[in-house]
């Protein structure tokens, strides 16, 4: 039942779940653990992941590839690179999602350098990489070389899926990039039609370039599909606690609403209810807007705090 809340998108109930068993006396296996992990790094609950992980230890149900393959993802999502990196070079054994899952977290972290590093371990390990394009394209997107990611792209030998078209739409976003924007988002409306996401990316790369009729065009797109923007959520972890902001307005309708943008909303929280110094780590449902990521910047140096996001960018 876990299992089933985390493939369905349901992290919170997923958490509230584990904790009954906990209330109940049920004693959770290796399974259990490994169910309940990615919930707790959808949330950015590393206190919960940790007390798991310690129990992990305690009870020796190391080496488990399953389990310890989720202990990386956690760390990863909650952007604690060294304990993820612990894990990784502590396993007898490991797959290719373990060694992907570790590129990938170096990735989300901004650490190219280390996931190219990797990847070439992982060459060298004998297991035949299936991410290489999808790390090299990441890396070409995040320093704003959108056209060397397209051409990369391009060259994959396998073809490409929605999460590498996903991941270049939204370099377009970042970099403002109108021609490969189309192509891409185009690419994506054929591997999956009723993605949301997807069209209010595109929405707001007109919106930046000003093409207000198009954005009228996607927006009628949407309304036929039935599909409708999903409310920005952002969480953060208080006291062995996963509390939610709940706020979300159109790209173009931002400036009236910055104040109030779930992730400010999360980082005020947070502030209030923990203790001078504590990290913050907020993970949030959408992509967080130009203007947030400027403010948490200056909130983390104004307050000496050290704030994480976890954006779906």
């Amino acid at each position: 039942m876990i299992a089933a809340y985390v493939n369905s998108s349901m992290p919170t109930e997923a958490v509230d779940l584990y904790s009954q068993m906990e209330v109940q006396g049920i004693e959770p296996d290796a399974i259990s653990f490994a169910s309940v992990l990615p919930a707790c790094g959808d949330l950015s609950a590393l206190l919960l992941g940790r007390q798991i992980h310690q129990y992990v230890e305690r009870k020796k149900l190391r080496p488990n590839l399953l389990l310890e393959n989720a202990l990386i993802d956690i760390y990863a999502k909650c952007g604690s690179l060294a304990e993820a990196r612990a894990v990784f070079d502590g396993m007898q054994f490991r797959d290719v999602v373990s060694w992907t899952s570790m590129i990938s977290a170096y990735g989300i972290g901004g650490k190219g350098c280390d996931a190219i590093a990797l990847f070439s371990k992982m060459q060298n390990s004998g297991l035949c990489p299936d991410s290489i394009a999808f790390v090299s394209a990441c890396s070409h997107s995040r320093a704003g070389k959108v056209e060397e990611a397209y051409s990369i792209i391009r060259r994959m030998p396998m073809k490409p899926n929605e999460r590498v078209w996903g991941a270049l739409l939204g370099a377009c976003h970042v970099y403002s990039n109108m021609d490969i924007g189309l192509i891409t988002a185009d690419h994506l409306f054929r591997l999956a039609q009723e993605q949301t996401g997807y069209y209010v990316l595109l929405s707001n790369i007109y919106a930046k370039a000003g093409r207000w009729d198009d954005v009228t065009t996607i927006r009628s797109i949407m309304t036929r599909k039935g599909l409708k923007k999903m409310p920005g959520a952002s969480n953060v972890e208080v006291k062995d606690q996963t509390d939610s902001a709940l706020h979300d307005m159109e790209e173009e309708d931002n400036e009236y609403h910055l104040a109030v943008h779930s992730e400010k909303l999360a980082i005020v929280f947070a502030i209030s209810n923990t203790k001078p110094g504590t990290p913050i780590r907020v993970t949030k449902n959408l992509r967080i807007c130009g203007d947030c990521h400027i403010a948490a910047k200056l909130i983390s140096k104004i307050t000496d705090r050290y704030i994480i996001i976890r954006d779906t960018n």
